[in-house]
C-alpha cells in the first residue's frame, strides 16, 4: 500500500472513531470493509500491529492500551471542568443522547453562562477563552462550565454538540 492510500486509510480510521466514540472493532471493520478492499484493511491491520509490537518495552502492555482505547481524564479549570474520553458509562448516566444539540461553523463570539451548561461535542474543535485561562475543546470531551463564567469562543472546526443546562456534577 503507498503512503498515500495508508495516510488516508488512517485519517478515516481516527474520523470514524470521533464520529462513533462508541463504537468497537466489528463496527470499524463493517466500515473499513464497505470503504476499502481487503488487502488495503489487511495491510493497516500489519501496520497496526508492527506499530504496537514496537511499543513494546514502552508501554506495559500495548495491545491492551490499544483495545482498550484512552483512559477517561478530568482536567479543571476555574469555572470549567473537560472529561476527556468520557466513560460511555458516564455518559449514559448523564442521558447524553437525549440532549438537545447544537451546530456552529467556524466563527468567533462572546458568550456568558446564566446557568450552568454541560455538553459533549460530538464534531469539531473551539478554543474557549476565559479571562484567566484557555480551554480547548474537541470532539469526544465531556464539557461543563459553570453558571456566571464568561469566554470568547473561537470555532477552529465546525462543532457540533448535545447540550443540557443545570446538571449540578459531571
Amino acid at each position: 500500500m503507498n503512503d498515500a492510500k495508508l495516510n488516508s486509510l488512517i485519517n478515516a480510521v481516527d474520523g470514524f472513531f470521533k464520529k462513533n466514540p462508541d463504537a468497537d472493532f466489528d463496527k470499524l471493520d463493517i466500515f473499513l470493509k464497505e470503504n476499502y478492499e481487503q488487502k488495503d484493511i489487511d495491510a493497516y491491520y500489519e501496520i497496526l500491529g508492527q506499530t504496537l509490537g514496537s511499543m513494546d518495552g514502552v508501554m506495559e502492555n500495548p495491545m491492551n492500551a490499544f483495545l482498550e482505547g484512552p483512559k477517561e481524564k478530568v482536567k479543571s479549570y476555574p469555572g470549567v471542568t473537560v472529561v476527556e474520553f468520557p466513560m460511555e458509562e458516564r455518559l449514559r448516566s448523564l442521558a447524553v443522547k437525549d440532549w438537545e444539540t447544537w451546530e456552529k461553523d467556524i466563527s468567533e463570539f462572546d458568550h456568558a453562562y446564566d446557568s450552568t451548561e454541560t455538553f459533549f461535542v460530538l464534531e469539531g474543535r473551539a478554543l474557549l477563552e476565559f479571562k484567566t485561562h484557555k480551554v480547548e475543546v474537541e470532539a469526544g470531551d465531556l464539557v461543563q462550565i459553570e453558571k456566571g463564567a464568561k469566554c470568547h469562543w473561537n470555532i477552529k472546526e465546525p462543532v457540533r454538540k448535545y447540550y443540557t443546562f443545570d446538571i449540578k456534577e459531571i
